[in-house]
């Protein structure tokens, strides 16, 4: 079986199972979860890259991935700790902003 194909269907479960205890309640269980996820995704887009040959673009792409993942984990720490809701908010939208950056330079 492909690695490309196993890391998918890890992410698709662990996606599934982040989906779940979001529904429960926000924690730093959800938080690490989608940590996890992204993780994977990008575990997943370097392995393709391995596979398919280095592509200019494919730096900026893992570089976008990356930043896409704090982005991801700042906004889900708002829920967490709501005290400091302005800060997460907007330290993930300027990570979500330098990824995109990172995807139109490429």
């Amino acid at each position: 079986m492909s690695i490309a194909i196993i890391l998918m269907s890890i992410s698709f479960l662990m996606v599934s199972y982040f989906s779940y205890e979001k529904c429960k309640a926000y924690s730093l269980k959800a938080v690490f979860i989608k940590t996890i996820c992204s993780l994977l995704f990008i575990s997943l887009a370097v392995y393709s890259i391995y596979q398919s040959g280095y592509h200019y673009f494919s730096p900026l792409a893992s570089i976008a991935l990356v930043l896409g993942m704090l982005g991801d984990i700042f906004l889900e720490m708002k829920y967490v700790f709501k005290e400091k809701d302005n800060e997460f908010t907007y330290a993930g939208f300027v990570v979500f902003g330098l990824g995109h950056i990172c995807y139109i330079t490429g």
